[in-house]
């Protein structure tokens, strides 16, 4: 459920050199009731606990769980948290968050995150990292599968339930989840045969959907869903309910996404 790599707020990206960022393991009391203050910032809660207390981070640290956090120049910036979980035959590091302050995530820092966790993974014995993501969101969608080369496993309806964060606005949680091993690398699309599409951007940004019988597809996803949730909930209730009934019903029929396109498009096939 990771904001990891989106536009820039009311920090400009220029004033920042991303090299003076220190990306670390997270693990006294005090780094973790800094890192539980800045998680709530990110998700924009008040309480500082609203995403995980400071006493819950030092115990998942202690046990052998994985921290991390984002300094630059004595501030937390950013960070998240998971944990190892046993799924499918293999160890993998389960991601529950990683997200970086308002004006901070358009440094490249969700990248050096991802590898940290990739380092932390091979250190400690496991197979791959796995992770949730709005698949609505394609910024996160093209860094996910395009700039990781992570492979989507799995489609969920409402995963966590009604989340109130600034990112999902109580609109349901609807979530990929994707796995990212050990050796993943970005892949090239190679397409052939024309796609079929069963989700476009139509007029005024509305969702079209239909059906298709053909075993390659196509699914366009909006640019700014984040900004239509803020402005225009029926709109975002009908690209949550057009992708449900299209995309998220042909892998859970079995259907594969094998790419995104870089004008945000899932490729999938049956």
């Amino acid at each position: 459920m990771d904001p990891a790599d989106v536009d820039a707020g009311d920090v400009d990206p220029g004033d920042v050199d991303a090299t003076n960022v220190e990306v670390f393991e997270v693990s006294s009391p005090g780094e973790c009731a800094q890192l539980a203050q800045v998680l709530a910032d990110v998700w924009g809660f008040s309480e500082s606990s609203a995403v995980a207390s400071p006493d819950t981070l030092r115990a998942m640290a202690y046990s052998g769980s994985y921290l991390v956090g984002a300094r630059l120049g004595g501030r937390l910036i950013g960070g998240g948290f998971g944990w190892p979980t046993y799924v499918d035959g293999e160890w993998r590091l389960h991601s529950h968050v990683v997200g970086f302050l308002d004006g901070y995530r358009a440094l490249g820092l969700g990248a050096r995150v991802k590898h940290h966790q990739r380092d932390w993974v091979r250190t400690n014995g496991l197979d791959a990292i796995e992770w949730t993501f709005d698949p609505l969101h394609a910024a996160n969608a093209r860094f996910n599968l395009a700039k990781l080369g992570a492979s989507v496993v799995a489609f969920h309806n409402d995963f966590y339930g009604t989340l109130e964060d600034e990112f999902s606005a109580g609109l349901g949680s609807d979530r990929f989840v994707v796995r990212w091993g050990l050796d993943d690398e970005p892949r090239s699309l190679v397409e052939g045969s024309p796609r079929e599409s069963i989700l476009r951007v139509g007029h005024g940004g509305a969702p079209v959907a239909t059906s298709a019988d053909s075993a390659r597809l196509i699914a366009e996803i909006p640019r700014n869903i984040v900004e239509i949730r803020k402005t225009d909930t029926i709109r975002a209730i009908e690209w949550r309910d057009a992708f449900a009934a299209t995309v998220g019903q042909v892998l859970i029929d079995g259907a594969t996404v094998v790419g995104i396109t870089p004008d945000c498009a899932y490729l999938i096939n049956r």
